[in-house]
């Protein structure tokens, strides 16, 4: 997966933002991802409990505390457009 091989591993991520999509059925997430150069950019998720259970193992192999893990914060479209 390019956002962790390009973005995370390379401790490249401040925020991610988890948003239901009401636009597909098979996409239901979609993630948008703050860098620590504060660029921002989306990923779909067919399933955001994996996407996070990914995201969880993956800091844990990196050595990172749970205290330390990225932010992930869950948004309603509504906030997201303001």
């Amino acid at each position: 997966m390019d956002f962790i091989n390009n973005y995370l591993l390379k401790n490249n991520v401040k925020e991610i933002k988890i948003t239901k999509d009401r636009r597909s059925d098979s996409f239901n997430y979609r993630a948008e991802i703050l860098t620590n150069h504060d660029e921002n950019f989306y990923i779909t998720l067919a399933s955001h409990d994996t996407f996070l259970a990914k995201l969880d193992l993956t800091q844990r192999e990196m050595g990172r505390e749970p205290s330390n893990f990225i932010p992930v914060r869950y948004v309603n479209q509504s906030e997201q457009m303001s």
